[in-house]
């Protein structure tokens, strides 16, 4: 403990390792369809109506009708992350520089995947991209009671489940913040009383009205304000796409930064998403969600 008797010679222990607490994401691309790209755009055929059956008399003709199309347009938006380094740096850590900001730069661009995708407005702040909080329309949406998380209950949550119409293939699924779901939906569960201690403590998938629930961090938390997507329920699959033309590419720059003596890490992704099944002024689509109230 004393430098001056001995203590100089002794160097300060490091750990080979940094302490790295970050939270999941990569959500949406985990659950939407997903759809390669071979060239910078692609065109989705989408079918819009169906076939009229009509009721024609004895001998009369039968009136034909037709299957509506359109078509859902992806659009490659490139993700890009770069960091320099000091090749010193490099040289005398302990840990691998290269391999945790290989670590860091993937989880920076899949939490900007589901940060657009949730509740890009369109912008070039969120890629151009509109996520499911702007892209929904009014049958898509319900409205919870006042005082944000205070205003969720029960009855809405029910509500917002028998939303969505009951498409072939449905394979329904709850989105919602870590917190929202500790602190809001298992206090109206536990209210509703009929579960005994094992049944807590043995866990398992986290179930809310016969459908799983997933955690997104990107949807707000205890800091929510009215108007904030709260809660995300629908088949992602079957209201949602994710194209990509090019897979997350990482490359090391070892000649642009050399007169400087550094070296850069720059990795480089493009994708689109798009939320088409976001009912309309009086119907849902697949995807349904919950807005917070004051």
């Amino acid at each position: 403990g004393s430098p001056t008797l001995g203590g100089a010679t002794v160097p300060t222990p490091l750990a080979a390792t940094i302490i790295r607490l970050v939270e999941d994401y990569g959500v949406f691309r985990r659950y939407a369809r997903s759809m390669p790209m071979s060239s910078a755009t692609l065109d989705v055929p989408r079918r819009t109506g169906p076939l009229t059956v009509v009721y024609p008399g004895e001998g009369q003709p039968i009136t034909p009708s037709d299957v509506t199309t359109d078509q859902v347009q992806l659009v490659a938006k490139k993700y890009a992350c770069l960091n320099i380094m000091s090749t010193e740096l490099l040289e005398d850590a302990i840990i691998s520089w290269t391999d945790l900001i290989a670590q860091e730069i993937a989880w920076s661009i899949a939490l900007a995947e589901d940060t657009n995708s949730f509740l890009g407005d369109g912008t070039a702040g969120f890629g151009g991209i509109t996520g499911i909080a702007s892209a929904l329309q009014a049958g898509s949406k319900i409205t919870g009671g006042a005082g944000i998380w205070g205003g969720v209950d029960l009855g809405r949550l029910e509500q917002l489940a028998g939303l969505p119409p009951a498409y072939a293939g449905f394979q329904g699924r709850w989105f919602m913040n870590r917190y929202a779901y500790f602190t809001v939906i298992l206090g109206l569960l536990n209210a509703q009383g009929g579960t005994d201690m094992r049944q807590t403590e043995e866990g398992g998938e986290l179930m809310l009205m016969g459908y799983p629930v997933t955690f997104t961090q990107v949807l707000p938390g205890k800091s929510a304000a009215a108007g904030d997507l709260g809660i995300v329920f629908g088949d992602l699959a079957l209201g949602a796409i994710m194209g990509t033309s090019r897979q997350l590419t990482m490359r090391l720059l070892t000649e642009l930064y050399a007169a400087s003596d550094q070296v850069g890490m720059v990795a480089t992704s493009r994708s689109d998403s798009v939320i088409h099944s976001v009912g309309d002024a009086d119907n849902a689509g697949a995807i349904v969600g919950l807005e917070l109230a004051a």
